[in-house]
């Protein structure tokens, strides 16, 4: 397989006033990446900050030091917070973590669930980043010889699927239909979507490691692999 960057997690990029993950498919190894993510990881690490204010405003008493423990260069993600606050021995009956213990209705991927619930983009710990444009990123992917797909667009579109029809107009090339986010109805529409816009249709596990552990690393959650695999011999990704 050729080099693959994901410009997501502490790298995704806006589109109007939205947070999106984009992946390049088949990047050349260039230092303009390393850069973008250096920037990147300034920002991330001076809204950490803030994202612990806000989690205590939730009526916790974190501290620095339990997030440090997780983190190896003060970057502290949603992940990072919701596993810090349900092995710290004081919460364990704390009213708001319910729902991420045993038993509880988003137990399944805990810390992730507490990351979509608490600090992704609307939320209530949500600190904003600045980005690239989605028209920028394509430009950067391109020109190092890539392919730009938008990663689990059931979740990055929030609901408004007709805007892959208007990024597809700004230059996306392809879309990851397949995903872990996706029920199969979700599937089955970006499956179909992506024939209709003759784009890249690809598939992914997202997954995270002890982050996500109902995931599996290699689950791709397609009917279709060998479509897939076809699909990217031609682009010459693999």
């Amino acid at each position: 397989c050729k080099p693959l960057v994901r410009l997501g997690s502490y790298k995704p990029m806006t589109f109007r006033s939205w947070v999106f993950d984009v992946v390049g498919y088949g990047v050349d190894d260039s230092e303009e990446f390393n850069k973008l993510g250096e920037s990147i990881e300034k920002q991330v690490q001076a809204c950490s900050l803030k994202k612990l204010e806000l989690t205590n405003d939730l009526g916790f008493e974190l501290e620095k030091v339990q997030l440090d423990d997780l983190s190896y260069n003060s970057v502290y993600t949603g992940e990072m917070f919701g596993e810090a606050l349900l092995n710290d021995p004081r919460y364990l009956d704390h009213e708001l973590l319910k729902p991420y213990r045993e038993g509880g209705a988003r137990s399944d991927n805990p810390v992730v669930n507490f990351y979509w619930d608490y600090y992704a983009q609307g939320k209530p710990c949500y600190t904003e980043i600045k980005f690239s444009s989605l028209e920028d990123t394509i430009k950067l992917i391109n020109e190092h010889g890539g392919i730009a797909v938008l990663a689990h667009p059931g979740n990055n579109l929030k609901g408004q699927f007709e805007l892959l029809d208007e990024m597809v107009k700004l230059g996306l090339q392809g879309v990851e239909c397949f995903s872990s986010y996706h029920p199969e109805e979700v599937n089955q529409y970006f499956y179909n979507k992506a024939k209709e816009l003759n784009i890249l249709y690809t598939c992914g596990s997202d997954f995270h490691g002890k982050t996500k552990p109902s995931i599996k690393l290699g689950g791709h959650h397609s009917q279709v692999e060998e479509e897939i695999k076809d699909n990217l011999k031609k682009c010459h990704l693999i």
